[in-house]
C-alpha cells in the first residue's frame, strides 16, 4: 500500500508541470526567422491589450453592476 508522501510527492510534481506548461507553450513560439519575430511580437502585443486592457475594463463593468444592485437591495 502507498504510503501518504508517495502521494504528496505526485501532487507537487503535477503543480509544477501544471505551473511549466505555459512557458513550454510560449517556447514552441520561438522564432525561426526575423519574420516569424515580428509575427510573433504582434501576437504577443495583441495579448497583452487584451489582458491589460480588455479584460480589467469589463471586470469593472461587472463590478459597478454588483455594487448598484448591492446598494439596491440593503435600502
Amino acid at each position: 500500500m502507498p504510503s501518504e508522501a508517495a502521494f504528496q510527492q505526485k501532487k507537487e510534481d503535477n503543480e509544477f508541470i501544471y505551473g511549466l506548461t505555459p512557458i513550454v507553450y510560449l517556447i514552441t513560439f520561438v522564432p525561426k526567422n526575423i519574420n516569424d519575430f515580428f509575427h510573433f511580437a504582434t501576437f504577443e502585443n495583441n495579448i497583452i491589450v487584451l489582458f491589460v486592457l480588455i479584460v480589467p475594463s469589463i471586470l469593472l463593468i461587472i463590478s459597478s453592476f454588483n455594487g448598484k444592485r448591492n446598494a439596491r437591495m440593503s435600502n
